[in-house]
């Protein structure tokens, strides 16, 4: 996946200036989709926020980093449950197809 969003990143920043609405708004909505799946992909404190469970739904996986676990770990977070969140984790990330790399400052 990191290859990929290079590979968009790149289209964005070669073609921004090709004057056609068209064109720009296609570049727009490849920069949004960008931004969203990176932000699937980073570790969020749970001190900053917890995660959201949508709605009609009882729990969200997510990966979980901090505490007692060293190494990420995924469970399923469900409402009502944020003290255990906060208690025994320091960082959180929707999960994804693999195993994340520790959160930058804890590595």
């Amino acid at each position: 996946m990191c290859d990929l969003l290079k590979a968009a990143e790149t289209v964005v920043d070669e073609y921004k200036g090709v004057p056609s609405p068209h064109f720009h708004s296609l570049l727009v909505k490849l920069e949004e989709a960008i931004a969203a799946t990176k932000a699937r992909s980073e570790w969020v404190p749970v001190a900053e926020r917890l995660p959201v469970v949508p709605e009609g739904q009882r729990d969200v996986c997510i990966w979980v980093y901090g505490g007692q676990f060293k190494s990420p770990s995924w469970v399923y977070w469900h409402l009502g449950v944020s003290e255990q969140l906060t208690r025994h984790f320091t960082h959180w990330m929707y999960r994804q197809d693999d195993t994340p790399a520790p959160p930058r400052s804890e590595s």
